[in-house]
């Protein structure tokens, strides 16, 4: 109880979003891109590393196609105790998810690949605390196309826990970006399994 009172404290005097724009008074702040795929990534302190597979002696082409927003509420991502968090340029974070989950697949350059479509939709990016802890959580839906058929679709949700230091805006957006590694790396080793169901 006493450390979550110094928390709430802390917080009073240092609400601070790591030199990102954010208005108090309305709850908003800019999602600042932060993901970093050259590492492992820990959803929890109790879980294994994912680690990025080889991916360049597959037989497959993989063609990613923008991540589609369809979430209901297109602003909010959760709540800092005290505020709802409402998040602006998430359309630039996702564009920069997109290009990133591009750059680790093979890209479409030899034509005798087996060409699989990947069309990914995040329905959810949340981030929340809990006890000592800040927890973020992306979800998506991805569809694997070939020749214009869907083949397989298949289910990721991607998390991420960090301590919770002083309750900053920026460790809120800190959460997401961590559960977005999770969840690319989870589709990164994902992908030998689908080329050999697409050959």
């Amino acid at each position: 109880m006493k450390n979550y009172i110094a928390i709430l404290l802390l917080t009073a005097g240092f609400n601070v979003f790591a030199g990102e724009e954010y208005n108090k008074s309305e709850g908003e702040f800019v999602l600042k891109y932060d993901v970093n795929l050259e590492k492992e990534s820990y959803p929890s302190s109790d879980e294994p590393a994912i680690v990025k597979p080889d991916l360049s002696q597959l037989d497959c082409a993989f063609i990613v196609e923008d991540i589609k927003d369809v979430r209901r509420n297109k602003q909010a991502i959760g709540t800092n105790f005290f505020l709802p968090l409402q998040a602006k340029k998430v359309d630039d974070w996702l564009n920069d998810l997109s290009s990133d989950l591009r750059r680790e697949v093979i890209s479409d350059t030899n034509t005798s690949l087996n060409k699989i479509i990947i069309k990914p939709e995040v329905s959810k990016i949340y981030s929340y605390a809990q006890s000592m802890n800040l927890h973020g959580v992306i979800v998506f839906n991805v569809a694997f196309e070939k020749n214009g058929r869907e083949i397989e679709a298949k289910y990721y949700r991607g998390a991420a826990a960090k301590t919770n230091w002083i309750n900053g805006l920026g460790e809120y957006g800190t959460t997401v970006n961590l559960a977005a590694e999770n969840i690319v790396l989870n589709i990164l080793n994902d992908l030998p399994s689908i080329c050999k169901k697409m050959i």
